[in-house]
Parts: structure tokens; sequence; C-alpha cells
């Protein structure tokens, strides 16, 4: 388990950068989303200087140090408001992210269910009824994130 724990995962990527130039050079913001968020997110901080602007969307904190990012919490495995609201915020981050800076996705299993904002003329109930359906009919994970990313924006 040691071999695939957040701290151990960040501290790989960020040991061993690659032509793609992975750790970025300058500045970045941060966006950790999904079950393991807030554990990835407070591994990053420990090895790199802290994001400019930061946001950590997951389904639990734990006790994890996120120093000054905003955390957000979302429903898993069926959407909630927050999901939507944490989409929300997740989207204005990105779009607001400035030519001369970077933005780093942390991104974990559960990251379709905790941030969600619907597509279009879709509501959330729309999206809860679609999902609670194909888990009552037995979908697998692939089939859930197939259909949840043609019901999101």
């Amino acid at each position: 388990m040691v071999a695939v724990s957040p701290d151990r995962l960040i501290e790989r990527a960020l040991a061993e950068p690659d032509a793609r130039r992975f750790p970025p050079a300058g500045p970045v913001d941060l966006l950790a989303v999904g079950k393991a968020a807030s554990a990835m997110a407070a591994a990053w901080l420990r090895q790199q200087p802290p994001p400019g602007r930061g946001l950590v969307i997951g389904t639990h904190r734990g006790t994890a140090d996120l120093g000054g990012l905003e955390w957000r919490q979302g429903g898993h495995p069926v959407l909630t408001a927050a999901s939507v609201a944490a989409g929300r915020d997740a989207l204005a981050l990105a779009a607001g992210v400035r030519f001369d800076r970077c933005l780093v996705v942390l991104l974990s299993g559960g990251a379709s269910a905790v941030m969600a904002v619907p597509l279009g003329g879709l509501s959330l109930e729309d999206k809860r009824a679609t999902v609670s359906t194909l888990l009552a009919a037995g979908a697998d994970i692939g089939q859930l994130n197939t259909v949840r990313k043609h019901l999101s924006a």
C-alpha cells in the first residue's frame, strides 16, 4: 500500500522530471480533486512552494495540512449540491489561470462525483437520477464515468 500512497506517488512524480517539464519551473495554481485530494495536496505542499491559488475538492479532508488552500467537500458516489458548487469553483479557478502561470491538477478516483456541474439544461436531479439508476442496475465505474462525462459541463 505504501507504494501507491498519495505521498509516495506525488514524491515520485516530483523526483523524476520529464521532457514535458514537470514539475513546472514557474509559479503554479493547484487543483486537487477526488477521494485522495487532501492527501495529494498535502504531499504537494510538503515538496513544492505554495501555489498562488489552490482548491482541494474531495470526499473527506481528514487531518491533512492544506496550508492556505481552499477546501470543498463533494458527494460520492451520487453527487450533491455541494458537488455542483465545487465544480463551479474548479471551473472558475481554471478559467482564472493567468498566462504566466501553470495549472497543476492532481486527480484521483471519485473526481467526477465530487465536482459535477450539469451540462446545459440538465439539473442536479437529472444527473442524480441517472447515476442512481445506473448504480442500481449494476453499472461499473467505467460505465458510470462514460455517462457522467456526457452530462457534465
